[in-house]
């Protein structure tokens, strides 16, 4: 059954030079018809007509694409028009009055989805690109984009496929009937299967990387950032210095909050010499001007921000983070060198320190509780340990596939534990998450998306 039609504003609400409203599904030719006054026909095709509104001709750039092979996969209709306000309103009403609803937040990515036009990781690229806030974030969303992780799914897919069914056909034959096929020949596709199973590891593995929550340090110089940085993360290098400014570049690495828990990506930057918004510009080329640059371009991509001031009072300049950040980031107040004492902190904050361990634990318990109020990083942490089991699911059941090869368990078990495996790498691929998961995902996405 064909799903009802629906429509949105695809672009960005305010005055604009042009504005876009797309509809899709059932009847989305007859019901645009209706809408604008003008027959359409159910074919390719873009046309430039106007549209009578209130004694007015107003010019609109109609585009039709009958589905399968639109966006969506149903039927569509994009509509360009002169981004004034209430000309876009008053077309969205009339859309609705010809007996369109209008669509929900991802709804036409969704069914895109469901309708096989795009795999997950694509769909996930659609959201990520639009949410970009720099190029790091853009280089990410376009990778998913290209679908690399369900490409990479498919090909083992493919090659697990060709296999059970081999094994499965054998199962019909003696040993000397020609239809039979030897073991070793099982085994020598298992070892074809090795390479695409590495290539799909590294694609997860790339995958749960770009998912770990973005958390940002912050501070003024020798705030003792670094050092924290250090302690949290495995294999940290910074370099330790009482001398200010000695970090002159952002570093980046993995803070395990808990053993086999959730992880995050931390971020230490550079200090601030002063408030970047005091109005006055650095020299050009200056420490300060590049620390800056990397605040706003870090910052920018951040779903938690770490304050960190030293609890011996030499604090320094205090950084106007809401000039920096988007709207919604949460931020934490780390107060560090709680081992070099100072009393009680002017202001609140977890309490830590790098060189004892003091107070870490509850650092790691603050940030997972902040980030778990977060949808967007809940989301990606849930997503990423579905891939990361799903994984783990297809090589176990390969290696108890090939374990059985020796003759230990009858071949249609083997084939048993290969038909497990591909299921296994159908969730992978993002074909078998359950509703509710996917109603979340699509939830994150704008409207007109």
């Amino acid at each position: 059954m064909a799903a009802e039609a629906i429509f949105a504003r695809a672009s960005p609400a305010g005055p604009a030079a042009r504005a876009l409203v797309r509809v899709s599904g059932a009847n989305a030719f007859t019901l645009t018809s209706r809408a604008l006054g003008r027959a359409l026909e159910r074919r390719r095709f873009a046309v430039s007509l106007e549209w009578p509104l209130q004694g007015a001709r107003v010019p609109v750039l109609v585009i039709g694409m009958p589905g399968p092979k639109s966006y969506t996969g149903e039927d569509v209709v994009e509509l360009h028009l002169s981004g004034s306000e209430p000309l876009v309103a008053a077309l969205e009403r009339a859309l609705a009055s010809g007996g369109l609803r209008q669509a929900g937040p991802g709804e036409f990515t969704r069914r895109a989805f469901e309708n096989g036009r795009i795999a997950l990781d694509r769909a996930l690229g659609v959201a990520a690109l639009v949410a970009a806030r720099g190029e790091d974030q853009r280089r990410a969303a376009t990778d998913l984009l290209r679908g690399g992780l369900e490409r990479a799914a498919r090909a083992a897919g493919d090659l697990l496929e060709a296999l059970c069914a081999l094994i499965e056909a054998s199962l019909d034959f003696d040993e000397a009937d020609t239809g039979h096929v030897p073991i070793h020949q099982f085994i020598a596709l298992l070892d074809e299967l090795e390479p695409e199973l590495t290539e799909l590891e590294a694609r997860v593995g790339a995958k749960l990387a770009g998912d770990e929550p973005r958390t940002v340090l912050v501070g003024a110089p020798n705030a003792g950032k670094s050092t924290l940085w250090n302690r949290l993360v495995k294999g940290g290098r910074a370099i330790e210095s009482d001398v200010r400014g000695t970090t002159r570049d952002a570093l980046e690495g993995v803070w395990e909050l808990a053993p086999g828990g959730v992880r995050v990506r931390l971020i230490d930057l550079p200090g601030f010499e002063g408030s970047p918004v005091a109005g006055e510009a650095w020299p050009k080329g200056s420490a300060a001007e590049r620390a800056e640059e990397l605040a706003r371009e870090r910052l920018a991509g951040a779903e938690l921000v770490l304050e960190v001031c030293p609890l011996d009072g030499a604090e320094g300049p205090r950084i106007e983070l809401e000039k920096l950040l988007p709207p919604g980031v949460p931020r934490l107040c780390v107060r560090t060198k709680s081992d070099l004492g100072g009393g009680a902190p002017a202001s609140p904050g977890q309490i830590v320190s790098a060189r004892t361990g003091e107070g870490l634990p509850e650092l790691a318990d603050a940030v997972a509780r902040t980030l778990d109020g977060s949808a967007k990083a809940g989301l990606s942490v849930e997503l990423s340990q579905r891939y990361s089991a799903s994984l783990a699911e297809v090589r176990a059941r390969i290696a108890s596939a090939r374990a059985g090869l020796d003759g230990s368990v009858p071949l249609d078990l083997v084939a048993t534990e290969l038909r497990a495996g591909l299921e296994a790498l159908a969730e992978l691929a993002g074909r078998r998450l359950p509703e509710d998961l996917l109603d979340r995902i699509f939830a994150q996405f704008c409207l007109g998306k």
